[in-house]
């Protein structure tokens, strides 16, 4: 929201009458946009709230809200990269984070060309340095630079996100985004067994490819299936010999690495689980792209409505999972320092609905909801400070009442951390 309230809004033309009131125009937009950002409202709506003050022009209403919103999302999104980019150099780690352009990869992307008037008597005024600039977004798709740097567009405007240029020719209507990844830099590698702690050599596979078995994907189109994340569809192809409901989107990279990584992994969660799963019904895996199909600095999402962990599919060393559950900082995360937990956490989540489910399947969000409020009760009785006795996210997490990320931050920890009296507590109303 910040972003939104900074957000200069430049570029914008008014007529006469209403350039007297450009400040206060400006203002009432930025509102416009922030609450509509909180709300979740459709561009169309925030366009309808925002043409009084724009002398009930609604085609300038909507191509503000287009363009403003997107700039606002892809700062937001920009600065949680930053973040982590600033984490990793805080703990002198070797990894770093990379933004990569891209595009809608449709007719609607500006093309190469140059601008010019369609009548031959104003042809010679708008050839000149400023008008003959070229705006070409589809040169830049696939362009990848280190997150802190800046792209350079053909038309010589440098950004460091789509929609922030400043120049109206780039940034009006744009609908480019970043997508996010996190690699090794090659320059300051690991020293082969730098800090290798027992826990980890105890079930981490082997790095080289030697140990890995083959994978079998059938990449015909009839072995695809579609999941929904975040509002878009994810396509990927099942992998038909692993032992678990495991898939590979068509975006991924690195199949032979990613998929014995992750299959390592779910069985050692399933060999550490100390809960009855009697009954209930596995999850599905799908291992998507860190590039395009997930945040910067998401390992893995749970998605109730699918009954599927998500899985990123270039976090496959444990060393690199473990810098980025730490780069938030000390006991943000439950159990940072084990690269299990964060698949233990997302798996605490499915826990948390199968249980619900196996108690009253007839009124499942009944039961999620009573259970909530006598967690809550209990908790502002006693009062805990759950930052200290679980982690800094389920403490802010349950300032928003969130007790679903309370759960499971306390369930991760109780398997690979130490126990305490609010642990105990949740462990008897998640087992009782």
């Amino acid at each position: 929201m910040r972003n939104a309230v900074e957000n200069p809004i430049s570029g914008l033309t008014l007529n006469d009458r209403l350039e007297k009131h450009r400040k206060e125009i400006i203002y009432q937009i930025k509102q416009n946009i922030s609450v509509g950002l909180m709300n979740g409202d459709r561009y169309s709506t925030m366009a309808r709230r925002m043409k009084t003050s724009l002398n009930d022009d609604y085609k300038k209403a909507i191509r503000i809200v287009r363009t403003e919103a997107h700039r606002v999302r892809e700062a937001g999104n920009l600065d949680a990269a930053l973040s982590v980019e600033n984490e990793f150099r805080s703990m002198n780690s070797n990894m770093q984070m990379l933004k990569t352009w891209r595009t809608m990869k449709d007719e609607r992307v500006r093309p190469a060309k140059k601008t010019k008037s369609k009548s031959k008597k104003t042809k010679k005024k708008v050839r000149t340095k400023k008008s003959s600039k070229i705006y070409d977004h589809r040169s830049m798709e696939g362009v990848q630079i280190l997150v802190e740097e800046e792209f350079e567009l053909p038309s010589g405007a440098r950004t460091k996100a789509p929609g922030q240029s400043g120049a109206a020719g780039e940034d009006i209507n744009c609908r480019c985004y970043l997508s996010y990844d996190i690699k090794e830099d090659t320059k300051e590698l690991f020293r082969e067994n730098e800090n290798v702690s027992e826990q980890e050599t105890s079930w981490d596979i082997e790095e080289e490819e030697l140990y890995y078995r083959e994978v079998q994907i059938n990449r015909e189109e009839s072995n695809i299936e579609y999941f929904q994340r975040q509002g878009y569809r994810v396509e990927a192809y099942k992998v038909n010999d692993s032992p678990y409901n495991l898939y590979f989107s068509t975006q991924a990279r690195k199949p032979k690495r990613s998929i014995n990584y992750y299959e390592n992994l779910i069985k050692q969660i399933e060999k550490d689980m100390k809960l009855d799963l009697t009954g209930m019904e596995k999850p599905r895996y799908v291992i998507v792209s860190g590039m395009t199909e997930m945040k910067a600095g998401t390992i893995a999402a749970y998605s109730p409505a699918s009954n599927t962990i998500f899985l990123r599919d270039n976090t496959n060393k444990n060393r690199l999972v473990v810098q980025i559950q730490k780069a938030a900082g000390p006991n943000y995360y439950a159990c940072a320092d084990d690269a299990r937990a964060t698949l233990m956490h997302e798996s605490m989540h499915w826990y948390r609905l199968q249980y619900a489910k196996k108690k009253r399947p007839e009124d499942i969000r009944g039961f999620i909801e009573e259970q909530n409020k006598r967690i809550i009760d209990h908790i502002n009785k006693v009062g805990y400070n759950i930052k200290n006795d679980i982690s800094v996210y389920a403490g802010g997490q349950y300032g928003f009442q969130n007790v679903d990320e309370l759960i499971a931050e306390a369930l991760t920890k109780f398997h690979y951390g130490k126990s305490n009296k609010l642990i105990s507590f949740l462990i008897k109303e998640m087992t009782k």
